[in-house]
């Protein structure tokens, strides 16, 4: 899926600055500890997607579900922080986990089918 070493360093980096961020938050640490994380963590998955692209990188309808949860979970977050409509807010933010995870499992069962072809031709 991924060419280059590079790009898996970027994504699992990412991951792991997203988590620290978390950690931070869920441990009261000071605020601009998770914001620096995070912007951190956002940079370098922007880097990932970037450097995938180039390559010439197909999604599948799975990775569609997954940005459009992305892209979801940025607007929840805006009706959190800067014009609160709690109900909305909420509706957006776990709609996004739904659209993450169902492209996740589309991702996954996409591999699987394309690993399971390999092995029948």
């Amino acid at each position: 899926m991924f060419e280059r070493k590079s790009d898996k360093a970027f994504l699992f980096s990412g991951l792991a600055m997203l988590m620290l961020a978390f950690f931070c938050k869920w441990t009261e640490l000071p605020t601009y500890c998770f914001w620096i994380l995070l912007g951190i963590a956002i940079a370098l998955k922007t880097l990932f997607l970037l450097s995938v692209f180039r390559t010439g990188f197909k999604p599948n309808k799975g990775f569609y579900f997954i940005l459009t949860g992305v892209g979801m979970m940025v607007v929840s977050m805006f009706f959190k922080y800067f014009y609160p409509i709690a109900s909305l807010g909420k509706i957006l933010f776990y709609g996004a986990i739904t659209l993450k995870i169902a492209g996740l499992i589309m991702m996954i069962m996409h591999k699987r089918n394309n690993v399971k072809h390999n092995h029948d031709g």
